[in-house]
């Protein structure tokens, strides 16, 4: 009985700790490959210059690729703000 629930406890341990590695591996990976935001309409615009394509500037298109993960992933977030911004800021103007 005892050696029945050890390999039991065992079996669940490695299929928790396997869990864990898929889903911090595709985590990571996601993260590495990360698309640009670029919609091939460079226009930057506005007090802030960003471009009304992606929303970014022109400083952020270039360093795009040397980016780390993580400051990809916050300037994306950043990115939808903007972007509505300067929806907003383009109706008006229109």
């Amino acid at each position: 009985m005892l050696t029945n629930n050890i390999v039991i406890l065992r079996l669940l341990y490695y299929n928790i700790l396997l869990l864990l590695y898929s889903f911090f591996f595709t985590v990571i990976n996601d993260m590495k490959h990360t698309k640009s935001p670029c919609i091939d309409i460079c226009k930057f615009t506005g007090k802030n210059g960003w471009c009304i394509g992606c929303g970014r500037t022109l400083q952020e298109c270039r360093k795009w690729k040397n980016m780390k993960p993580y400051a990809r992933i916050r300037l994306n977030k950043d990115l939808d703000r903007r972007m509505i911004f300067l929806s907003n800021d383009l109706l008006k103007n229109f």
